[in-house]
């Protein structure tokens, strides 16, 4: 393979007493894969052109503030937050389909939707190699 990518939801808590709701990308390629992306803004070519090797990159999607009620579920009867998402909002295997953030958005953001935007970001290094030191620069 050229490319492993790695997801993980979870939840994080602040000095306030605010839980958050995030996931984090991690991603694992080789450094040619600049090339499937090459456009104007790409002065890679070739693959003489490209650092040799591996490069990690991470991103995290957007947090959202968990429902305190959600997080009550959480803390007094020891419940994954999926169980108390569904104990809370009285649905059935939420984190299956829509997931936390598909319930408090109303279904305008589900689980696939949520991690796009932070795979994209996990992807800059590949898609501007020349901003992250993939492509060597070629003395004329």
């Amino acid at each position: 393979a050229d490319i492993y990518v790695g997801l993980e939801g979870g939840i994080e808590h602040d000095d306030e007493n605010n839980v958050w709701c995030m996931a984090w990308m991690a991603i694992y390629a080789k450094n040619e894969l600049c090339l499937y992306f090459h456009d104007q803004s790409t002065t890679a070519t070739t693959r003489e052109e490209i650092v040799d090797g591996w490069t990690w990159s991470f991103s995290k999607t957007a947090c959202f503030r968990l429902s305190p009620k959600v997080v009550e579920a959480m803390k007094t009867k020891g419940m994954e937050l999926g169980h108390a998402n569904d104990c809370v909002f009285g649905k059935t295997n939420s984190k299956q389909a829509g997931g936390a953030v598909g319930i408090v958005t109303g279904g305008l953001i589900d689980r696939s939707s949520y991690y796009v935007h932070a795979l994209i970001l996990g992807m800059a290094p590949w898609i501007r190699p020349d901003a992250y030191g993939l492509i060597l620069i070629m003395q004329k």
